[in-house]
C-alpha cells in the first residue's frame, strides 16, 4: 500500500487583509486572514450541546484555529459550565481576558504544556471556545472576533 500520509508545514501568519465570517445564529463574527480558508464544521451529536463549529485551515490545509459554539441549557456560569465539560482545562493556568468585548478564561498551553492556547467565554445562552494551534493563530482569530 502507497504512502498516503502528509506532512504539515507550519508558516507564520502573513500580515494584510482579512476575510470575515458571520455565524448570525451564535451571533458572533471573526476576521481572519486572507490566506486562511474556513468550514463549517458538521453536526455532531457525541459533543454534548452541540450547536456550531467552524475550523479555520492555512493554505496548506493545517488547521490553525477553531471556534466551537455549545448551549448552555443550566444557565451554569463560565466557570461551572468549564468545570462539568473540560476536565482538563484547570490543570494548567489560566487567566481572564476580553475576547470580543466579553470576558473570557484562557489556557494559554495545552494539556502537554505547549503552547497551543483556549478560552471560552459566555454570550447569552452559549459558551464559546476559541482555539489555536500556536499562539499566534489563536491571536490571529481572537484579535478579530467580535461579538453581535
Amino acid at each position: 500500500m502507497a504512502d498516503v500520509s502528509r506532512t504539515y508545514q507550519y508558516e507564520t501568519i502573513p500580515t494584510g487583509e482579512k476575510k470575515e465570517h458571520t455565524d448570525t445564529e451564535a451571533g458572533y463574527s471573526v476576521a481572519y486572514p486572507t490566506e486562511w480558508t474556513i468550514c463549517q464544521v458538521a453536526f455532531n451529536a457525541q459533543i454534548p450541546d452541540f450547536l456550531s463549529a467552524v475550523e479555520l485551515y492555512d493554505a496548506g490545509g493545517l488547521l490553525r484555529a477553531s471556534i466551537y459554539v455549545r448551549s448552555n441549557p443550566a444557565g451554569l456560569t463560565l466557570e461551572e459550565w468549564i468545570k462539568a465539560h473540560d476536565a482538563f482545562f484547570y490543570e494548567n493556568p489560566t487567566e481572564e481576558q476580553v475576547i470580543g468585548g466579553a470576558r473570557s478564561l484562557v489556557a494559554p498551553l495545552n494539556f502537554d504544556k505547549q503552547p497551543s492556547p483556549l478560552a471560552y467565554l459566555q454570550h447569552g445562552q452559549a459558551v464559546i471556545s476559541i482555539k489555536g494551534l500556536a499562539t499566534e493563530d489563536f491571536e490571529a482569530v481572537a484579535s478579530g472576533f467580535n461579538l453581535r
